[in-house]
């Protein structure tokens, strides 16, 4: 990887959410500051929308782990 020993790999972190608003622009924000944080490594994720409640859950798929179900307020 090319790094001197005592700094180590540096393939991973804690990952950061991004918030989009009504005119497109987007906003980061840390995982924790949102009251969202994922243990494990997270390979996908997608938003379901049900049309019905107007309510949408998050799916988080993770690297030999369950699938976790998020629910998201507006």
């Amino acid at each position: 990887y090319g790094l001197k020993p005592e700094i180590g790999r540096q393939d991973g972190n804690k990952g950061l959410i991004l918030q989009r608003d009504d005119k497109g622009a987007y906003q980061a924000f840390r995982p924790s500051g949102k009251g969202l944080f994922i243990e494990g490594q997270v390979r996908d994720a997608v938003v379901l929308s049900n049309r019905k409640t107007g309510k949408d859950k998050l799916l988080i798929a993770r690297n030999n782990d369950i699938v976790l179900s998020v629910s998201l307020q507006q």
